[in-house]
């Protein structure tokens, strides 16, 4: 408040850049960002343990079992590009909880180190004295103590979460609640593929009448880097799933700002080991707009626009675009099976004249250019070769199957 009356301007200042928040890249992202926020206490707590959202009414819930609110980190929520995460965690700005204000002009947090929350009207009125004429007042530099034991005591639901829970996010809804709903019972059960520490996804929708929704998702590792993904429902699905923590080169690090850089970045790529027909998505632990012919699931920390939907062209994108080259190569032997010993042909990227997007024309290029020296392509009894230590038959040429035997021996 001292800081609002030695410069007035502030006020606007701040106000507007919440505005962004709200209507910019991170407007339809509430449930995201607070589901990456769970995961990433919960890395930084260095356990495995439970995430848990429920949407009871119009009030949303979020609770985790990993770390609790730190000083930086209640001074990253009230200010911007503020962040302590350097780390493997998911968020690096310190913006993503801002996206709240889409939806909750109230929000609140209670952690067993310190619960606050934030309240519109009692920033406006306290703010309003200051600048009288500003359009719209910042809700999130104000932060107020809760007593977190009295508001269990009035909701059931934040008392049965508190009791397991590190840390619970309570949003009562203003808007947007259907919308909410629907992206919660669509959640994408693949996320859990890129997060060591969620050991469990509880999510639960209650309405009047009673539940509407509930699912559990889980992710189990199996063994060379073969994963079981259950969702909601109980269809569980096998996946390959590699990693890497790949360190950076100045060159790439030289072209993104001090809010994202990071010394070492974790690159993965996930293959649906069921089925490899479907097109492949660029994520950052979300889904992006942007797809690719390279089957299964690209993720990383990308440079994104400011929508947070598209990756940008330049050198710290290609750097780690050759990374996921790398994996996909190295992933197409497991790729296989024996009665289809040329089933990873169904992962490998098209040609590069249809890509959709500048990454998918890099992989397009890339992945071809890597699988030449590895052992890729199988021979007639089904053995990876080298493709240059291969010879095959004009293509044209039908062979009947005693010809074939003479081919082949």
């Amino acid at each position: 408040m001292d800081a609002y009356r030695a410069n007035p301007l502030l006020v606007a200042e701040h106000g507007n850049q919440e505005d962004g928040y709200r209507t910019g890249g991170y407007a339809e992202r509430q449930l995201l960002e607070l589901i990456q926020n769970a995961a990433d206490a919960l890395s930084k707590g260095g356990q495995a343990g439970r995430v848990e959202v429920r949407i009871v009414g119009d009030t949303l819930y979020c609770a985790n079992e990993g770390e609790g609110f730190t000083q930086q980190g209640l001074e990253a929520v009230c200010q911007a590009f503020l962040s302590p995460k350097r780390g493997e965690e998911i968020g690096r700005f310190g913006l993503g909880f801002k996206s709240v204000l889409g939806v909750s002009d109230r929000p609140q947090v209670f952690s067993r180190s310190i619960s606050f929350g934030f309240d519109a009207d009692g920033a406006r009125a306290d703010l309003s004295s200051i600048d009288p004429h500003v359009k719209r007042y910042p809700v999130l530099r104000t932060p107020l103590l809760l007593d977190a034991e009295a508001e269990a005591a009035r909701d059931d639901v934040l008392r049965d979460l508190m009791s397991w829970a590190t840390t619970v996010v309570r949003l009562p809804l203003t808007s947007q609640v259907n919308r909410l709903v629907d992206e919660l019972q669509k959640f994408p059960a693949e996320f859990l593929l890129f997060v060591d520490k969620v050991d469990v996804l509880h999510l639960r929708v209650e309405q009047a009448g009673g539940t509407t929704f509930e699912g559990t998702y889980t992710c189990e590792p199996q063994d060379d880097h073969r994963y079981l993904l259950t969702r909601a429902g109980g269809e569980s699905t096998p996946w390959w799933v590699r990693h890497v923590d790949h360190p950076l080169s100045e060159a790439a690090l030289a072209g993104v700002g001090a809010a994202i850089r990071r010394e070492v970045v974790r690159v993965s790529y996930a293959a649906p080991l069921s089925d490899a027909r479907e097109r492949g998505e660029f994520w950052a632990y979300f889904p992006l707009k942007d797809v690719s012919s390279t089957r299964g699931i690209i993720n990383a920390p990308w440079q994104v626009n400011d929508d947070r939907t598209n990756l940008l062209p330049g050198p710290f994108n290609e750097e780690l675009l050759d990374v996921i080259a790398g994996i996909v190569v190295e992933a197409l032997p497991e790729l296989r099976t024996e009665s289809d010993p040329a089933r990873h042909f169904d992962y490998l990227p098209a040609r590069g004249r249809e890509a959709s997007s500048f990454a998918d024309k890099y992989l397009a290029h890339e992945i071809p250019s890597l699988a030449r020296y590895a052992e890729c392509i199988p021979d007639a009894d089904g053995v990876l070769r080298v493709p240059g230590d291969l010879e095959y038959p004009h293509f044209e040429l039908r062979l009947e199957q005693a010809a074939h035997i003479a081919w082949h021996e």
